[in-house]
């Protein structure tokens, strides 16, 4: 490995870290162990001559140099993918690395069938896949740290985001909740129940509002977890419900635990999109990632 590229890695581990604020958590994304993490943090601080991140007990936190550095580093790390995309864009055989930011439940369709492919047909390909809440991956997209985003829109997709398909908004709570009995509800039912909703920023949350002010209906939010799991597990507890829609919770609809009713009057539709990175073109890599997602998520939705 030449200096240059170990200079590289070192710089993109640092933005990952940075970026998930979690040697641990790092560590789970690239496969490896907190140690190895931290040896080559500490290498490139080293490197770097001065110490990058603080630990604490719940994470990692820049200093005032990684603050000056983190922006310096994804410029550098743009570029150097800009240039990998040109280059490999003369070759037959797409390579390198594509990061992707998707919501949990379509990093469960896409990924068994990307193995498969992999094993039909391996290639250089190397992809990275982060989990988040449709909020978070918009503000990590406008900040272009991905190259791939799945999220969800209300309303009109925007420059770059392609419709993957169409979704309604439905109430989830438990299987035995007899207001979820009728196929629909309407939305004006949804007034004074307890629910657990991601935080803002979130554009469920601002369609909420809008919807609510104009109907007059109180959505009252007594809890905001930050993830679609805990969101399911408070709507499992007894007059408790969240917002989603229904393939995010499909097992635990077969399993018993839950049931989902569609809400109208007025529907919530959904879009999920996938948007390219905004300031720089897709490498070969990253453009055939984008059709193959493309196809998955199409045959496996409803349109």
């Amino acid at each position: 490995m030449t200096e240059d590229s170990r200079d590289l890695a070192g710089m993109r581990l640092f933005v990952r870290v940075a970026e998930s604020g979690s040697l641990s958590k790092t560590a789970q994304m690239l496969q490896t162990t907190q140690p190895v993490i931290s040896r080559r943090i500490a290498a490139v601080e080293s490197a770097w001559g001065g110490q990058l991140f603080h630990r604490t007990g719940r994470g990692v936190m820049l200093t005032e140099m990684g603050e000056r550095a983190l922006p310096k580093a994804r410029e550098l790390l743009e570029q150097a993918d800009l240039l990998a995309a040109q280059i490999s864009g003369t070759t037959s055989s797409p390579g390198g690395v594509v990061r992707i930011a998707t919501l949990s439940s379509i990093a469960a369709l896409i990924v068994p069938p990307f193995l498969e492919g992999l094993r039909q047909r391996p290639s250089d390909v190397s992809v990275e896949i982060v989990e988040g809440n449709s909020g978070q991956i918009e503000e990590w997209h406008a900040e272009g740290r991905f190259d791939i985003s799945i999220f969800y829109r209300y309303g009109r997709p925007q420059q770059l985001e392609t419709p993957l398909a169409t979704v309604d908004s439905c109430l989830v709570g438990r299987a035995d909740d007899p207001l979820l009995d009728a196929p629909t509800i309407s939305f004006k039912r949804l007034d004074g129940l307890s629910f657990a909703l991601p935080p803002r920023p979130n554009t469920t949350r601002n369609i909420l509002d809008v919807v609510s002010s104009r109907q007059g209906v109180d959505i009252n939010v007594v809890i905001e977890p930050a993830s679609i799991h805990l969101q399911t597990l408070v709507a499992g507890q007894k007059d408790h419900y969240t917002i989603l829609p229904r393939f995010e919770v499909e097992q635990a609809i077969q399993d018993g635990r839950l049931k989902a009713v569609r809400i109208v009057d007025p529907p919530l539709v959904r879009i999920i999109v996938a948007s390219q990175a905004l300031h720089r073109p897709l490498s070969a890599a990253a453009r055939e990632m984008f059709g193959f997602i493309q196809t998955v998520v199409r045959e496996a939705l409803p349109k």
